[in-house]
């Protein structure tokens, strides 16, 4: 099957493709451990492909955040719609532009060297903003080929980096359902992020019927997306409060089940946020970001 092909064929990828620190592809290949069939496994029917570390990577005694590294770079080449829900000012389309950018970034400095596609429905998507944080980015990439052994930045400026990212905006629905039905026809992307998928179908519906058959289509067409494309789809979505007083995602139970993982935005102080994983393997888990001129940045602890 087309799923089965897509596998053999992650199986397959070289270890040098792969978005990682030079160093730790140096290791592998010194190892003999040049595909990434050498070091994970996983059973072909299984649907849920469960990625395990081989016996092989053991012996190189990495750190946990060497495993970390590898296992998000692995991730990218897996079919992946990802969830970011919050309260308005809770930093996802600051997270969305972020990401946008890092997808860009050469695969050595631990971005995809992808075409990304960022689709407004809010409106506050800001050329501006994406821009400042393309600057950073690259003061930062420069930095970092400065102070280590990593190879330099060459060719890469701020303007190579926007026009990677390309925006469109979908201030309805139908335009929202042509932007992803086309994408399954052609896509050039390696991510596809949606602020926000719930903005065009939380009024603009009298027939509650016909909205949850629009929004079965555009999940089933976004999972075809995944399969037949190396693409990581990200989407913003709203929340509510449930009978219990919790905050919940948008869109209703059957909408929640698109996601294969789920993060929770919230502003926790004045220029701290958190980010919970509600759904994927690491459910429960919480980081600290804050939001600054550069862009999303670590909380640093004094």
């Amino acid at each position: 099957s087309l799923l089965y092909t897509i596998k053999f064929e992650i199986m397959s990828i070289p270890v040098t493709s792969l978005p990682l620190p030079h160093s730790i592809v140096k290791e592998f290949t010194s190892k003999g451990l040049n595909f990434v069939s050498n070091f994970i496994t996983g059973d072909r029917n299984n649907t849920n492909y469960e990625v395990e570390f081989s016996s092989e990577i053991e012996k190189l005694n990495l750190t946990k955040y060497q495993k970390d590294l590898l296992m998000d770079a692995l991730m990218q080449f897996f079919s992946s719609i990802i969830e970011l829900v919050g309260e308005p000012g809770s930093g996802c389309t600051q997270l969305c532009m972020q990401i946008a950018v890092d997808c860009t970034l050469p695969q050595q400095f631990g971005g995809r060297g992808d075409k990304v596609l960022l689709v407004d429905c809010d409106g506050g998507i800001c050329v501006k903003r994406l821009t400042q944080i393309s600057q950073a980015a690259l003061s930062h990439l420069q930095f970092l080929s400065e102070s280590s052994k990593e190879p330099p930045v060459t060719n890469l400026s701020t303007g190579q980096i926007m026009s990677n990212i390309h925006t469109t905006r979908c201030t309805d629905f139908t335009q929202l359902s042509s932007v992803i039905y086309n994408l399954n026809v052609k896509c050039e992307y390696g991510a596809i992020i949606i602020d926000s998928i719930a903005t065009n179908f939380r009024y603009d519906f009298g027939d509650m019927r016909q909205r949850t058959n629009v929004l079965a289509q555009i999940s089933n067409e976004l999972h075809a997306l995944c399969i037949k494309n190396p693409v990581s789809v990200i989407l913003v979505n709203q929340v509510r409060m449930d009978g219990k007083g919790e905050i919940q995602p948008c869109l209703g139970e059957s909408w929640s089940h698109t996601a294969d993982r789920r993060l929770l935005l919230r502003r926790c102080q004045e220029d701290t946020y958190s980010a919970t994983m509600m759904k994927g393997a690491k459910s429960g888990e919480s980081a600290n970001f804050r939001i600054s001129s550069s862009g999303i940045r670590d909380c640093v602890h004094s």
